[in-house]
């Protein structure tokens, strides 16, 4: 009969085995293996490296079910998103509930704390869907936050309350209260975006630049590192306009827009951000210029924007996989909080891809498994 608690495999043999294993090649008690495996004080630093080689060497993994049923204890987790643009968080949601589903059994609970956008008022929803995590018996917090101060002193206060926090999507300045941030590198997609840019206009050409008043460090580093590209590798491309708007360009937007690019004969644009503002700007375009005489990259794909690559409407665009940053995080942040097991870096870099016309029919493979 095996022991009922923690469980190895030998990477040999099909035997399953218990922590007394590792304790009996180890020579010591089964409770030192568990304080050295579970970094607890009153261990012998020597010994403790012993049995941590050991363990290795055995292909000790721990029986997470077992022992979520030994100490009979719940980890909840709260998720504090946005509910808009609904097409992009919602694959962030299914993301985070195909994460949850698999780690149900090891005693995971998930709450969901959403607010409207990163836009207008967020900055209250963030701070009111915190302040009711503090007040529930919460293990963690993932968040995707609106970075002014007052967000900042509220993540700040989890922090100082123990409650680890991981940023999602968008980071925070003070960086040094979160464990660690999933999301895309927004300098590198501003870069790409540059580039993809330049050589669809060969290098010369006047653009427009439409993005949002948003208060956050990706917003940031993306239009910092499309810039940087523009006056470095292409000099003759001019940006004669950046449009900021809020998050759906109203009438004046729209006639604003429209005598920019008329007026100034633009051969580029580039939404800074996804639908609905890239749609409306391509129904812009559209309305405005010739068939195929302007160059329009943009951001994410959904069935809309999808339609509008395949009747060139829209040139490219450089999406992420909220899907996987939602599903990435959660499970995560569960290894650090059972195991202790932090990320080799407090910055995990999520995959972007480019979309066109001819592969855009791809972009939601596996989504619609959850």
């Amino acid at each position: 009969m095996g022991d009922k608690g923690d469980s190895v495999t030998f990477s040999d043999s099909k035997k399953r085995v218990t922590l007394l294993d590792v304790a009996r090649v180890s020579g010591v008690s089964k409770g030192t293996v568990d304080r050295a495996l579970h970094n607890r004080e009153g261990i012998n630093p020597v010994v403790k490296l012993k049995i941590i080689d050991t363990a290795r060497q055995l292909n000790y993994k721990p029986n997470r079910i077992a022992r979520s049923l030994s100490i009979k204890k719940t980890t909840t987790i709260g998720l504090i998103y946005p509910q808009e643009p609904s097409f992009y968080w919602e694959k962030i949601r299914k993301g985070f509930d195909a994460a949850a589903s698999e780690l149900e059994e090891f005693g995971l609970e998930t709450i969901h704390g959403r607010f409207e956008s990163l836009f207008d008022d967020c900055e209250a929803g963030i701070i009111r869907n915190i302040d009711l995590l503090i007040k529930g018996d919460v293990s963690a917090v993932v968040v995707v936050p609106y970075d002014t101060e007052p967000v900042q002193n509220k993540i700040a206060e989890l922090n100082a309350a123990g409650i680890p926090v991981i940023t999602l999507s968008t980071d925070i300045s003070n960086a040094g209260e979160r464990i660690f941030f999933l999301g895309a590198d927004n300098y590198q997609i501003g870069r790409a975006a540059a580039g993809l840019i330049g050589k669809f206009l060969r290098g010369q050409g006047d653009l427009l630049v439409v993005s949002m008043p948003l208060d956050t460090v990706s917003y940031h580093f993306r239009f910092r590192g499309f810039q940087e590209v523009i006056k470095q590798d292409y000099p003759d491309i001019r940006i004669v306009s950046h449009y900021r708007s809020n998050k759906y360009l109203e009438l004046h937007d729209r006639l604003n827009l429209k005598d920019i690019i008329f007026s100034h004969k633009l051969d580029g644009v580039y939404v800074m951000t996804s639908d609905p503002i890239l749609g409306q700007v391509a129904a812009i375009v559209e309305e405005t210029v010739e068939p195929d005489r302007l160059v329009l990259v943009g951001h994410e794909v959904n069935d809309n924007i999808h339609h509008l690559l395949q009747r060139n409407i829209i040139t490219a665009v450089i999406c992420q996989h909220p899907f996987s940053q939602g599903y990435q995080t959660l499970k995560m942040l569960y290894q650090y909080i059972f195991d202790r097991k932090k990320p080799k870096s407090k910055v995990l870099k999520a995959r972007i891809d480019i979309f066109t016309k001819e592969n855009s029919m791809s972009y939601d493979q596996g989504t619609d498994l959850y």
